[in-house]
């Protein structure tokens, strides 16, 4: 009897596990089941079901490190930094050995910047956008290439570039200039932007532009510029951009750095160096002139603009002293006391003013071997004009560009310089019988440029 009993219980527990092992070889819980689509065939290695890498990417933003065109994977910790638009929120996620930085959860608008640099190398911290239509960020990084003297002279011991790319200057003094020279060994259109970050807003680059040659450089700048580059509220990146011919080769383009900074020293200002286009078709020596202020768009008024000294003095007299440049960049309407108001002068530049059309054809853009045709009419303008370098400026800001519903601008320093000069050149004043004197102006010689300006009351 309990050699009976025996044999049954061994049966039963045959039969149970017979079971359990069929049932795991037919998707029990044991072993992942054989994909039925054919992508794991004859079921001997399961498929894990859950989902790949690229699935349920939603929220998924990236950063990747690119160094001539290549993955650049840092030696060091460093982080991409998402900020929203707004600045309310930053993630952060560290680069792998990949060289690429993953983040999730974020859904919006953000710009992308590192935590810190790898050593030796800078970037452009302020074109990097992210998106939901554009997720995936490619940070082109840059070598810092060597430099040679101390840069406390325009001449024995100024810094010579000899490259496009990047540089890096190092100040220890807070009054401290470094002075630079880049000399171009062909035709082109070149640019010097420094490439501070904005959203820190710590650092202000400034640059003073001499120009000149290896010999002679002039005693004081011939432009000064705090901007026209990226730009936040105490942040303003200088960006100089000039062209030259064949007939201009062997000139040096000489600069002196500066800056302002609410951090300790010492300071390290980058900038960058590049060539946007050639001169091969360019038969005129005429410099292209390009807008180095930080221009913005000028505002509508419901009301008509009032032309400085024509509309409101009995004799039409153009008064200097009733103008002045205020802090931010533009020219100002000053009280009886002298003191600048909010009233902001404006030319009008692609609407007739009262003496020209700028945009009318016939007017020349050039003179005193300098072409204005883009700095007041564009990227159209040089269009229009089939000019050979007009490629590399589609995406550049003119004045034509920041004008309001009247075709005014708000004037600059640099613009009044091109409005008085214009004004020269055609003679509108000339004892007397000058164009803009018919009409009823009077003025001396250096205010003559205020005869295309006027203001909203």
């Amino acid at each position: 009897m309990k050699k009976l009993l025996t044999i049954l219980v061994c049966a039963v527990l045959t039969l149970i596990l017979s079971i359990g092992v069929t049932g795991c070889k037919n998707g029990g819980e044991g072993k992942l089941p054989p994909n039925p689509d054919g992508d794991n065939p004859g079921g001997e290695n399961p498929v894990d079901p859950s989902p790949g890498p690229d699935e349920n990417t939603e929220g998924v933003f990236t950063a990747t490190l690119i160094y001539e065109g290549e993955t650049f994977v840092p030696q060091s910790e460093i982080s991409a930094l998402w900020t929203s638009d707004d600045g309310s929120s930053i993630s952060k996620a560290e680069f792998n050995s990949d060289g690429v930085a993953t983040v999730n959860g974020l859904d919006g608008d953000y710009s992308v910047t590192l935590s810190a640099l790898p050593e030796g190398y800078t970037y452009n911290p302020n074109i990097y956008n992210a998106s939901n239509e554009n997720r995936d960020v490619k940070i082109e990084l840059y070598k810092i290439l060597p430099t040679v003297g101390k840069g406390t002279d325009k001449y024995k011991n100024i810094i010579t570039l000899s490259r496009l790319g990047a540089y890096r200057l190092t100040f220890t003094k807070a009054d401290q200039q470094i002075f630079c020279q880049y000399k171009p060994s062909k035709n082109g259109v070149y640019t010097i932007e420094s490439v501070m970050d904005v959203n820190a807003n710590e650092v202000n680059p400034r640059i003073d532009i001499y120009m000149g040659t290896d010999a002679w450089k002039p005693e004081k700048p011939t432009r000064s510029i705090d901007g026209g580059g990226a730009s936040s509220v105490y942040t303003k990146n200088f960006k100089y951009q000039v062209t030259m011919s064949d007939s201009e080769k062997g000139a040096v383009y000489a600069f002196a750095v500066k800056f302002d900074s609410r951090v300790e020293l010492p300071v390290y200002i980058d900038f960058i160096i590049t060539r946007n286009g050639s001169f091969e078709n360019q038969t005129t020596s005429y410099e292209l002139v390009v807008p180095q202020a930080s221009l913005r768009k000028a505002p509508d008024y419901n009301r008509r603009l009032t032309y400085f000294g024509l509309d409101d003095t009995p004799n039409g007299v153009l008064d200097g002293n009733r103008v002045k440049i205020a802090e931010d960049g533009y020219y100002h309407l000053v009280d009886e006391s002298g003191n600048v108001t909010d009233r902001i002068l404006y030319a009008q530049i692609t609407q007739p003013n009262k003496v020209v059309n700028f945009q009318e054809p016939l007017v020349a853009m050039k003179f005193n071997n300098k072409d204005y045709t883009f700095f007041i009419r564009g990227y159209g303008g040089l269009e229009a004009a089939k000019h050979p370098l007009r490629d590399a400026f589609k995406d550049e800001i003119s004045y034509y560009d920041c004008v309001n519903k009247d075709g005014a601008c708000a004037v600059t320093e640099e613009l009044k310089e091109f409005l008085q000069e214009f004004c020269l050149k055609n003679m509108y004043f000339y004892d007397g019988m000058g164009w803009a004197e018919n009409l009823g102006y009077n003025s001396t010689d250096k205010n003559m440029w205020l005869c295309f300006c006027g203001y909203y009351k």
